[in-house]
C-alpha cells in the first residue's frame, strides 16, 4: 500500500505541475559557498538578438504605460548592466554596482495584482526600477507593494539576488503577490513553475526526501530537479572554480534554443557570459566601467567576436532609431516562428516608438 501511495502522490503532483508548464523556459539560481556568491541565469527563448546596455545613474526616467494608468516617473540611483532583447530600459536581466540582481523567468499563469489607485510598469520595466532604486533584496521586497506591474508582453516571475547572498523568488498567483525568501527558500533557485510546486516535485527524489531518480528531460520540473542537485553538491566541489562549477549548472539545465548563459558576480561585480554561437565566455569588469550620466559608449551588440579581455572597448552610442531596429528584428524573427501575432508586433511597435521618442523629446 506504501508503494500505491507514493505513486499517486507521484502521479498527482506531475499532473498538478504539467498542468501549469509552459513551453518556453529558462533557469536561475543563486550558488553560494564561504565566500562565493555567484548567480546564473539560461534565457531560454528562440530568439537571441539583444544588447548588452550600461545604464547610468541619476537619469530621470518614466513608465511606459496605458492611457488610463498611472504613470510612475524616478531618477536611478543606481548604474546598471542589463541584457535588453527589447531596446534600452526594458531588460531581461541585469545588475546593479550595489551588487543587486533581478532576471526575470517565464511563468505564463501569472495575473498581477490590479490597483487603479497605485502607479504602473510592464513586467519588463519593473526589472529597470528595482536595478535603479534598490541595493538588498530586502529593499526590494519592503517595496513590493509600493507599485503595480501591467502586463505588457509576457506574464513572468523574478529571481533576486544581492551580495550578501540574500536571495528571492517573487510570484503574481491570481493576483496576489507570493515572495519566497530566507526559510522560505530552501533552494535558491527558479525554474518555470511556481517556486511551491517545484518544491514538492523536488521532495519526491533522491536526496529531498524522496526515492525517484532525476531525469535528463528539459521539463521546467526536472531541470529545477537537477539544479538543485547541483546545488546541494558545490558544498563538496573542491577543485573546480567557482565559475567553471556554476556554467558547469547552466550546460546541465541547457535546452535546445539556449540563447545565452549569464554568470552574475555580486561581490566582484563581474559578468561573465557565454553565447549560444561562441565557444569562448566572455568578461565584463565593473570597475571599468563609468556610470556617470555624462559617460558614453553605452551599448554592447550582443554577438559580436571580441578579442580583448576588457569588453569595454566593444561598447558603442546607440541612436533611438537603431534601438528600435532592433525590437523590428525581434519582432518580425516572433511572428515568423508564431510567437506572436503580426497586428500586436505592429501595435507594440508603435508603443514603444512613441515611448522613445517622448523620451528623446524629454531628454
Amino acid at each position: 500500500m506504501s508503494n500505491i501511495f507514493r505513486i499517486i502522490v507521484f502521479l498527482f503532483v506531475t499532473l498538478n505541475i504539467a498542468s501549469s508548464q509552459v513551453l518556453k523556459g529558462c533557469t536561475a539560481f543563486c550558488l553560494k559557498k564561504e565566500n562565493t556568491i555567484l548567480v546564473g541565469k539560461n534565457l531560454d527563448w528562440p530568439v537571441g538578438d539583444g544588447f548588452i546596455i550600461i545604464n547610468k545613474r541619476s537619469v530621470a526616467k518614466f513608465a511606459m504605460v496605458k492611457p488610463d494608468e498611472k504613470q510612475v516617473h524616478w531618477v536611478s540611483k543606481y548604474g546598471s548592466v542589463t541584457f535588453n532583447q527589447f531596446g534600452e530600459e526594458f531588460p531581461l536581466g541585469g545588475m546593479n554596482e550595489a551588487g543587486l540582481v533581478v532576471e526575470e523567468l517565464s511563468y505564463s499563469p501569472a495575473v498581477y495584482p490590479a490597483n487603479e489607485s497605485k502607479y504602473s510598469l510592464n513586467e519588463l520595466q519593473w526589472i529597470q526600477y528595482q536595478l535603479d532604486n534598490y541595493c538588498t533584496v530586502g529593499e526590494v521586497i519592503r517595496n513590493l507593494d509600493s507599485l503595480c506591474i501591467s502586463e505588457l508582453l509576457f506574464g513572468l516571475h523574478y529571481f533576486i539576488c544581492d551580495r550578501s547572498g540574500d536571495a528571492a523568488v517573487i510570484e503574481f498567483i491570481e493576483g496576489k503577490i507570493f515572495c519566497y525568501d530566507g526559510d522560505d527558500l530552501p533552494v535558491p533557485e527558479v525554474s518555470n513553475n511556481s517556486y511551491h510546486n517545484s518544491l514538492k516535485y523536488l521532495k519526491l527524489h533522491q536526496g529531498f526526501g524522496g526515492d525517484r531518480i532525476p531525469t535528463n528531460g528539459p521539463e521546467s520540473p526536472e531541470r529545477f530537479v537537477r539544479a538543485a542537485g547541483l546545488l546541494q553538491n558545490f558544498q563538496n566541489a573542491q577543485k573546480m572554480a567557482p565559475e567553471d562549477y556554476a556554467f558547469g549548472i547552466l550546460k546541465n539545465v541547457k535546452q535546445h534554443d539556449t540563447q545565452w548563459s549569464i554568470i552574475y558576480d555580486p561581490q566582484k561585480l563581474k559578468i561573465h557570459f557565454q553565447l549560444r554561437d561562441q565557444r569562448e565566455r566572455q568578461k565584463l569588469d565593473y570597475e571599468t566601467i563609468n556610470f556617470s550620466e555624462q559617460s558614453g559608449k553605452d551599448f554592447f551588440i550582443l554577438g559580436q567576436n571580441c578579442e580583448e579581455s576588457d569588453l569595454i572597448q566593444y561598447f558603442v552610442s546607440i541612436s533611438a532609431n537603431e534601438n528600435l531596429g532592433l525590437l523590428e528584428t525581434v519582432f518580425n524573427k516572433l511572428v515568423k516562428l508564431d510567437e506572436m501575432d503580426e497586428i500586436a508586433a505592429h501595435q507594440l511597435m508603435e508603443k514603444f516608438s512613441e515611448y522613445y521618442q517622448k523620451l528623446i523629446n524629454d531628454e
